[in-house]
């Protein structure tokens, strides 16, 4: 797999190895030097987007809500994946959860990412997190059918506490949000369908957001067992006098591309929290440059430079 991010290609071995070392130091410092930078209860700065926007919108709770989602999918869900990469680089590297790990990464971020853009006015943020809340809803209901459907009598219980009405209670709920924040609905002759535009699929915010759908897609072969994946990306054909096997294996240029990919990828959904609040830039921006720099990742990567509010060292 080339390294069209990286300054140098590292073509011995032992300069490999060295850059996966490097690699994986800078991708486990993330999670936990990010995280410091952010508190549950943070509040947007005077004059950031997001206290501009709460000023001129009527239910500052839906925008709230936003702001919280996004928060769960970069310090939560993403972090946590970031996590699971890492442990699954460590010697022996595995060969099939790396590219689960940073498939998860690109979910979380690019969703984030999506919801969190300081380019949205309140309004368009409101109607992505309410089409965001609709789809868990319906997702919760289409399993409860399944339960219900395959295994009745061993969820009875479960069943019971789950009445579909529920579902639909928090959907109307959803919906009356939607007419006071002045969000519009989408129907099919009569039948509701989804708030204003509605939500794209996973891949097209990946595409929107991280340009990273075909990466999206390698990723899911692997996920998948997809056996040109495996056989391309996870596997090392072996011959042998019984013929020929697929053993696990994962080519450390591989790891390396992976670890450059999660850390820009993360890097950006956190970039993008920060700046909607107005907070911590600085400092977000000097960890940064330092794990780039350990990266080797070119300068045309660093998003974070020449942006308001940014006095980080300019390169």
């Amino acid at each position: 797999m080339a390294h069209p991010d990286a300054n140098d290609s590292h073509s011995s071995d032992t300069g490999i190895a060295e850059h996966l070392k490097i690699a994986l130091h800078a991708l486990h410092e993330m999670p936990a030097q990010i995280g410091a930078l952010h508190r549950h209860d943070d509040e947007p700065r005077v004059k950031s987007p997001a206290f501009r926007e709460r000023e001129q919108c009527s239910r500052i709770e839906l925008l709230d809500d936003a702001y919280a989602q996004g928060r769960q999918l970069v310090f939560l869900a993403s972090a946590d994946h970031v996590n699971g990469l890492i442990r699954s680089l460590k010697t022996p590297m595995l060969s099939c959860t790396p590219y689960t790990s940073a498939r998860a990464v690109l979910e979380a971020c690019s969703t984030a990412i999506w919801i969190l853009d300081t380019e949205l006015g309140h309004k368009t943020r409101i109607e992505r997190s309410l089409n965001l809340r609709l789809d868990n809803l319906r997702s919760q209901g289409r399993f409860r059918d399944k339960v219900q459907n395959r295994s009745k009598d061993q969820h009875a219980e479960w069943l019971k506490q789950t009445d579909p009405s529920m579902f639909q209670g928090r959907i109307d709920h959803l919906r009356a949000c939607a007419r006071d924040a002045r969000v519009p609905e989408r129907k099919k002759g009569s039948r509701f369908r989804h708030f204003g535009s509605g939500l794209p699929t996973i891949s097209e915010r990946i595409r929107d957001t991280l340009n990273a759908e075909t990466l999206y897609s390698m990723f899911s072969f692997v996920a998948h067992g997809n056996h040109s994946g495996l056989l391309q990306l996870s596997g090392s054909v072996q011959h042998t006098p019984q013929g020929a096997i697929l053993e696990p294996k994962l080519n450390p240029i591989n790891a390396i591309f992976l670890i450059n990919k999660v850390v820009q990828w993360h890097s950006r959904a956190a970039w993008a929290y920060f700046t909607l609040f107005g907070l911590q830039q600085q400092q977000i921006a000097t960890f940064l440059e330092r794990a780039y720099d350990q990266l080797g990742l070119k300068p045309e990567l660093r998003f974070w430079r020449c942006h308001p509010g940014n006095d980080a060292k300019q390169t």
